[in-house]
């Protein structure tokens, strides 16, 4: 296990010096200042109420931060399956098993970390108009009730805010879309390893304008099959009677996912000889 996580490890330590790294980090920054950030503090310099730091629960709500969310995700691993000129070493030194777990934790470590920065990013760029409490606070009901006005570009669902305390619903954000996350980057590095490279990040292209059709054009049904449209509270069947995917749909077949393709990756890699490629 100790080898697995210095492979993990060392991975992000190459984050420093990844231009991918630096392009994924601007266009997050830009996705929440541009859609969450501006609508949301022009609003609370309107109606002067303070912002709560509980935003992250609804950045999926609308389809084109759910659609840049996605392509974020196909930008994080879309060098997958994290070929570097030091991985013959960690073979040797690791043996296969570790060197493949260490990629597996690497891709749900990569997930959770960049989903809490989104999270930190979506309170801290309210600041000085957030305030810090464990309720959701007056303009998020606000925004709520005022969804249907033209000129609000942010969307809130009163559904949500009755059916979730804002620890509850931050907490299952935060887990659907690690879990979404961890899909799309376990399928890219299940295919890039048996296809070549850029099969994956077409994939996860094509995934996401799936996701996007689902949540503009499409019944429930299709849904069931976006793991990109299982990011939004909103759509979650809490009832039983909505006719979209529940929770436990959600997790089952999301774990499913995740088991198959990692099944895949080390059906490959078992026998695999690894081509080490240096990117320019």
């Amino acid at each position: 296990m100790r080898e697995s996580m210095h492979i993990c490890v060392n991975h992000l330590r190459r984050w420093s010096s990844s231009p991918r790294m630096y392009v994924l980090t601007i266009l997050s920054f830009l996705m929440i200042w541009e859609w969450v950030r501006n609508p949301v503090v022009a609003f609370s310099v309107e109606m002067e109420y303070p912002v709560s730091p509980w935003i992250y629960s609804f950045i999926t709500e609308d389809w084109y931060l759910s659609m840049t969310l996605q392509i974020a995700m196909v930008l994080l691993y879309c060098d997958a399956p994290f070929i570097n000129e030091e991985t013959p070493f960690e073979f040797i030194r690791c043996g296969r098993r570790r060197w493949f777990a260490g990629q597996i934790l690497y891709i749900f470590v990569c997930a959770l970390l960049y989903q809490i920065f989104i999270a930190a990013l979506c309170a801290f760029s309210m600041l000085p108009h957030m305030e810090w409490t464990t309720d959701w606070g007056s303009l998020i009901y606000t925004l709520a009730e005022e969804a249907s006005v033209d000129g609000i570009q942010f969307a809130v669902y009163y559904f949500v805010l009755t059916m979730y305390e804002p620890w509850q619903a931050m907490l299952l954000m935060l887990s659907l879309t690690w879990l979404v996350t961890s899909v799309y980057g376990m399928m890219i590095f299940a295919i890039n390893t048996l296809l070549p490279k850029a099969c994956g990040v077409i994939m996860g292209c094509i995934l996401t304008m799936v996701s996007v059709f689902a949540l503009n054009f499409s019944g429930p049904g299709l849904l069931f099959f976006s793991p990109g449209s299982w990011m939004t509270l909103s759509l979650i069947d809490v009832s039983g009677l909505s006719g979209t995917p529940s929770l436990g749909y959600i997790y089952t077949v999301g774990a499913g996912l995740l088991a198959l393709f990692m099944g895949l990756a080390y059906i490959r890699y078992r026998r695999k000889a690894i081509d080490v490629v240096i990117d320019q």
